[in-house]
């Protein structure tokens, strides 16, 4: 049985993200794709633009078949502890055995040797960026700094990159590059037998923030989308309905689901996710056809039938309860 998890945010889930899950099912020959997402607060801290069942619904509509949340105190961290987090919760699942992320860089080699040298830490690289963190300067420029500094210094003799510092200070600088590190790392402190696959971000870059026009076949960025939303949402009270239909209009083409997800009202079970201490219950959504792949009688049947779909299900719920 070969699963592939995707670590996400979906914030919001849009069409280079159904990309993705296509690329998983297709290339990678996925028999099931586990994604592992952010809740209703995500990593910048901020409140996500659709709330968690609409996201998690929009990736299963897409081609998932199951949705797990990432806890909050997880997804609202660093890169560093929500790539770790996500890669824990697929350890732990124990019937995941590959992980696809996107990048900006198609080169995995070499952003699994970068990550390899983080994950080391070696004397040379912890005294450089001791130093760069002494000069004032930010943890991630610090240590861009000097990794710059140990690849081309006689530390990276036996390692040179087949890259200019140019080149390599580009990539080190990429946000998705440098969310694709963390997960390498994660693997390699974990020795996880977890198998990394990269899928080259096409498109729009991570930071644009419009959307281009013939969106639907060139995937937006998440930005983008943010962007679009809250700009239509800003005219006066007269324009606000025109406002809002042309945005919905230009979200629909990058944001697959949506138009069915707006018609639909949310469920109360999606307003009062607490249980009856106050504490939160992180969700597990499964897909369709997950559930018509069981046998009758449900799960307790399903190791007759398919043994490695008993196991996947089986291990969601685990996690579920991990997660709680």
């Amino acid at each position: 049985m070969n699963v592939i998890g995707i670590i996400a945010e979906y914030n919001p889930f849009h069409n280079g993200h159904a990309y993705q899950i296509a690329h998983v099912r297709k290339n990678l020959h996925a028999d099931y794709i586990v994604v592992a997402t952010s809740g209703d607060y995500v990593q910048r801290g901020e409140p996500a633009l659709l709330d968690k069942y609409t996201r998690a619904r929009m990736a299963l509509s897409s081609g998932a078949d199951v949705v797990l949340e990432l806890p909050v105190l997880w997804s609202t961290a660093s890169a560093e502890l929500f790539a770790d987090a996500g890669i824990s919760l697929f350890e732990k699942m124990g019937c995941v055995n590959g992980i696809c992320f996107g990048a900006e860089s198609g080169d995995l080699a070499l952003l699994r040797r970068i990550a390899d040298v983080l994950a080391d830490e070696p004397a040379d690289l912890k005294a450089s960026l001791k130093h760069n963190l002494k000069s004032g300067s930010t943890f991630p420029k610090a240590r861009e700094a000097a990794l710059l500094s140990y690849f081309s210094g006689s530390a990276g003799q036996n390692g040179a990159l087949p890259v200019s510092a140019e080149a390599l200070s580009s990539r080190l600088a990429a946000p998705n590059n440098r969310l694709a590190r963390e997960y390498l790392k994660s693997l390699r402190r974990r020795a996880s037998s977890i198998t990394p696959y990269l899928l080259k971000r096409e498109g729009a870059a991570y930071h644009e923030t419009s959307i281009r026009s013939g969106a639907s076949e060139v995937p937006a960025s998440a930005s983008a989308s943010r962007q679009t939303l809250v700009a239509g949402g800003a005219g006066r009270c007269g324009e606000l309905v025109h406002g809002f239909v042309v945005v919905v209009a230009q979200l629909c083409q990058i944001l697959p689901g949506l138009d069915d997800r707006l018609a639909r009202r949310h469920s109360d079970a999606a307003h009062g996710s607490t249980d009856g201490n106050g504490l939160p219950v992180y969700f597990v959504e499964v897909s369709r056809d997950v559930v018509h792949r069981l046998p009758e009688g449900g799960v307790d049947g399903a190791g007759e039938a398919d043994d490695g779909l008993h196991d996947l299900v089986f291990a969601c719920h685990q996690c579920h309860l991990l997660l709680q």
